[in-house]
């Protein structure tokens, strides 16, 4: 089950799915990714691709398996450490290189350069730390779909 397409600069085409890991067409050659080296599930709900050419992806939680996050470090996909949940629903990254991810319990969490930043329901306005989907605007604003709060506009950094 493909769950989410997204493209890099060197056109390759990188498929989420949702048992099967991470797949990668270079336009020739199909390449399959489902050992993220920490044990981490193959459900990789949603990949994003960096202002550096990195991708990213967001692992959900799969039969115990814990998920999280994952980057593609040119050869392999490593786990990525730091997040509150072990069930990552969807990744983005904004203009600034800051990568987002929507935890499936834990609200919204911010990566920047080593920094970690979490937004919960405790902490901000976030109205529900169930958080599936995040977009920009071009003022800057996170726009998030939530479960049980509906759409919120969060204008933090």
């Amino acid at each position: 089950s493909v769950v989410d397409i997204t493209i890099d600069i060197d056109d390759n085409k990188w498929i989420g799915t949702y048992n099967l890991g991470t797949v990668r067409f270079d336009g020739t050659n199909w390449l399959v990714y489902n050992d993220f080296t920490s044990g981490a599930s193959k459900r990789a709900y949603c990949i994003a691709i960096d202002l550096n050419n990195i991708t990213w992806a967001a692992i959900g939680l799969q039969q115990f398996t814990p998920g999280g996050s994952a980057f593609f470090n040119g050869t392999a996909w490593e786990t990525f450490a730091g997040l509150p949940s072990n069930s990552v629903l969807y990744v983005d990254v904004d203009m600034q290189n800051n990568k987002w991810f929507c935890n499936s319990e834990f609200g919204l969490s911010k990566y920047n350069n080593g920094n970690w930043t979490n937004f919960t329901t405790a902490n901000s306005k976030i109205p529900n730390n169930r958080v599936f989907a995040i977009a920009f605007d071009g003022a800057g604003n996170k726009w998030l779909a939530t479960y049980g709060g509906g759409i919120a506009k969060f204008k933090g950094e």
